[in-house]
């Protein structure tokens, strides 16, 4: 995983020249058909919901914007 991470924001500084993107994290565990937020400091349990406009979208998951791998693997710890 830590090398997928490295290896995405290495492309994404490679062409950040010609566009701006916004990395979000979010962190879940899946359980009997249940998702449960990792990141939330409560047992916070996340919704997928389908919306006509964005497709399935998750609801009730905490997401954190990121700059680099090393924040997501803080996130984690």
């Amino acid at each position: 995983m830590s090398l997928t991470m490295n290896e995405l924001f290495t492309c994404i500084n490679r062409h950040s020249e010609n566009k701006e993107l916004l990395v979000k994290v979010c962190y879940l565990e899946v359980y009997n058909e249940t998702l449960r937020d990792l990141l939330s400091a409560e047992a916070t349990i996340a919704d997928l919901r389908e919306d006509p406009g964005k497709g399935a979208v998750l609801a009730g998951a905490t997401e954190v914007i990121t700059t680099d791998a090393n924040e997501i693997l803080s996130l984690l710890k």
